[in-house]
C-alpha cells in the first residue's frame, strides 16, 4: 500500500447522498478543469447509471437529490453490528464506542469488508474516523467495487477495488489494487479538509459510473476517471505501525 465518533445530525449529507452544496463545488470544479471541446465521457461500456455527461449528472443531481439514492446501510456501531469482523487478534473489534481497528505488527494493513451484497455499481460510502494515541505516519480511507478474493476479514488485501485514503498529514489520495499492487490514479496530495486529532473526521468516497470522488469534512479532495472495475463490495481500510482508529459510523448510499 502506498507509504506502507458519533457526527451531528446536521452533517448526515456528508455521509448519506451528496449534498446540493457539494454537487455544486462539482460543478464548479469540472467547469474549471474541463474544456468543453474535449470529450471526457466514459466509454459507452462502462457500467453504472452515467451514460453521457458526469456534468449533466451532478447538475441533474442539484435538483432532486433525494430521487437518486436509496439507503444500503447506516451502522453506528451500537447495537451489536452484526456482520462485521470482530477479531482483536486480526486488529478489529467492536466496542461500546464505535468499531476499533489498529493493524497489527504483523499485517500493517487492515481492509475490512462491509456487510452488504458485493454486487454495488454508483455508490456514495461515508465514515466518520477518530484517531486514537499519538502515534504518527497512519492512513484511514474507504474501498468501493471490491471484486474480491476474499474474506474482507482484515487478514487479507490482496484483490481488485479501489482505494480512498488520507494520512494523518492530511494529504490524500485514490489507487486501484490489483493483486498484489497499486495503481496510482491521484498521489499523495496535500489538502486543508483534515481535522487534527482527536477531531472526528467525515470521509465519503463516491463512484458514479468511472468518476471517482473523495470527500473529506464536506469538501471534495480528490478526483478520478478509471473503468477497470464496474461493480463489487465496500469497505474500510486502515494502516500503519501503532495506528489506532475508531469508526463512529459507516454508511452506503447506492444510486438507483
Amino acid at each position: 500500500m502506498p507509504e506502507e465518533l458519533r457526527p451531528a445530525p446536521g452533517e448526515i449529507g456528508r455521509h448519506g447522498r451528496l449534498s446540493p452544496d457539494y454537487a455544486q463545488v462539482s460543478l464548479s470544479l469540472d467547469a474549471a478543469s474541463l474544456s468543453l471541446d474535449e470529450d471526457h465521457s466514459p466509454p459507452a461500456s462502462a457500467a453504472g447509471r452515467l451514460a453521457a455527461d458526469y456534468l449533466e449528472a451532478v447538475a441533474e443531481l442539484v435538483n432532486n437529490p433525494a430521487a437518486f439514492f436509496h439507503v444500503v446501510v447506516d451502522e453506528r456501531f451500537d447495537g451489536g453490528a452484526p456482520g462485521w469482523p470482530n477479531d482483536p487478534l486480526a486488529g478489529a473489534r467492536l466496542v461500546p464506542v464505535g468499531y476499533r481497528l489498529t493493524p497489527p505488527i504483523d499485517n500493517q494493513v487492515l481492509v475490512i469488508g462491509a456487510p452488504v451484497e458485493s454486487s454495488l455499481r454508483d455508490v456514495l460510502i461515508g465514515a466518520t474516523f477518530r484517531k486514537l494515541g499519538e502515534a504518527s505516519g497512519g492512513v484511514f480511507g474507504l474501498f468501493l467495487r471490491d471484486r474480491g478474493p476474499g474474506p474482507r476479514d482484515g487478514r487479507n488485501q490482496a484483490g481488485h477495488y479501489y482505494v480512498a485514503e488520507v494520512d494523518d498529514r492530511g494529504e490524500v489520495g485514490i489507487w486501484r489494487r490489483h493483486q498484489e499492487g497499486w495503481v496510482e490514479l491521484v498521489p499523495w496530495t496535500p489538502s486543508a479538509a483534515l481535522r487534527p486529532a482527536p477531531t472526528s473526521n467525515d470521509v465519503s468516497f463516491e463512484i458514479v459510473g468511472g468518476r471517482l470522488t473523495f470527500i473529506v469534512n464536506g469538501t471534495p479532495a480528490a478526483s478520478a476517471h478509471d473503468t477497470e472495475l464496474d461493480y463489487g463490495g465496500v469497505g474500510l481500510i486502515v494502516a500503519g505501525v501503532g495506528n489506532d482508529v475508531l469508526v463512529e459510523r459507516f454508511v452506503v448510499h447506492a444510486l438507483v
